[in-house]
């Protein structure tokens, strides 16, 4: 199989390109799956920049040994490899997005890691710059963005009742957790907002389940998967690390077998995929708007792929260079300062933008208050 879902039309695919199968490490992964890019890939690495001077200026700079995010040196932004699909006027919001939770994870990580407390001055700034974001997305669509704005505050809810010290006994159940660890229904509310699709409806949920399901386990366990060397080495007591690797390891098989077992599981999960499609197609069940969904979700499988597994986040050799360089130099080097050679075009913040022809932002008190105490 060269593609893995129903053919979009033409105008679906104008603003992307195929990414050659040669050109990134898949391991054996996404066989059959063809991953494309954005063409406007310029334009969510201007915004990760930007929200990069927006979280310095505004809360300082981070406490880390070093912050990567985005970088990728062959396959460019994350956006625009798991998001391809994603309208061009709504790319920059949501690489701005994509930066900002990046570097809040980083901050709360390392805090973990040192048994360190983020001081609440710094996590006050910090939701006020994340209401000033998911009003942007109201701004844009209302509808869209209270999808967003629900599905953050939801997840924040469910976020604090989890137990993140368990030790699962199988697979399966860790990735029922990590289901909602990784925050599924967020990302699949700010996906729907990047196609400019409204919330799907409880008809359409109903046929969408299986591949939101499958798809979201799949992209949370490969990023366990990719991840797993860089948080191994951070991680200063492993018994506590939660990563799906782990699940393996504590089975007692050695981290390079554990992880040819989260392989096999990807593996399984892309099988299903592809199977929900063949069942879905068979019986007339996908609309042309379920066929877009059901093809994003795939692209967004093997773009995390294709970004993860060539990524300097994930990048342990890289991230240990890089802090041994500063420590060697003893001088403070800029986290601003990307690999990217990207020049603002913009003189306004993507928070500070006002919209033409746009909804009314009304954020409810209610929601303030519950969004400022998770």
């Amino acid at each position: 199989m060269h593609e893995t879902c129903i053919n979009l039309e033409t105008t679906e695919l104008q603003n992307t390109t195929i990414v050659n199968s040669s050109s990134y490490d898949a391991q054996g992964l996404c066989q059959g799956f063809q991953a494309r890019r954005s063409i406007y890939e310029d334009i969510a690495i201007e915004a990760s920049l930007q929200c990069r001077t927006d979280f310095e200026q505004a809360v300082g700079g981070l406490k880390l040994d070093d912050s990567v995010t985005y970088e990728n040196p062959n396959h460019g932004h994350s956006v625009s490899n798991l998001m391809p699909l994603t309208l061009p006027e709504r790319v920059e919001l949501l690489g701005y997005t994509s930066e900002y939770l990046c570097l809040h994870d980083d901050e709360a990580d390392a805090a973990n890691a040192n048994g360190d407390v983020v001081i609440n001055d710094r996590k006050c700034i910090q939701k006020q710059l994340l209401m000033k974001l998911l009003g942007r997305f109201m701004a844009v669509n209302r509808k869209q963005g209270q999808a967003i704005m629900d599905a953050f505050i939801a997840y924040g809810i469910m976020a604090a009742s989890l137990n993140k010290e368990q030790h699962f006994q199988t697979i399966e159940q860790y990735m029922d957790y990590r289901f909602h660890d990784f925050g599924s229904e967020f990302f699949l509310a700010t996906t729907l907002f990047g196609m400019d699709f409204d919330p799907l409806t409880v008809e359409e949920r109903a046929i969408a389940e299986p591949f939101v399901q499958t798809g979201y386990r799949h992209i949370s366990l490969l990023n366990d998967l990719f991840s797993f060397d860089v948080e191994w080495e951070d991680t200063f007591d492993k018994d506590q690390l939660v990563n799906g690797v782990c699940v393996f390891i504590r089975s007692g098989v050695s981290p390079s077998e554990a992880k040819e077992r989260v392989k096999v599981v990807l593996r399984s999960l892309e099988q299903d995929y592809m199977q929900h499609i063949y069942t879905a197609t068979s019986q007339g069940l996908l609309s042309l708007r379920l066929q877009k969904f059901v093809t994003a979700v795939a692209q967004q499988m093997v773009g995390n792929l294709v970004w993860s597994s060539s990524c300097l986040r994930y990048n342990l050799a890289y991230r240990l260079a890089n802090r041994a360089n500063r420590k060697r130099t003893d001088s403070h080097v800029d986290f601003l300062a990307p690999i990217s050679t990207i020049h603002r075009k913009r003189s306004d913040s993507v928070l500070n933008q006002s919209s033409k022809d746009v909804d009314t932002v009304i954020i409810t008190t209610a929601e303030i208050a519950i969004v400022a105490a998770l």
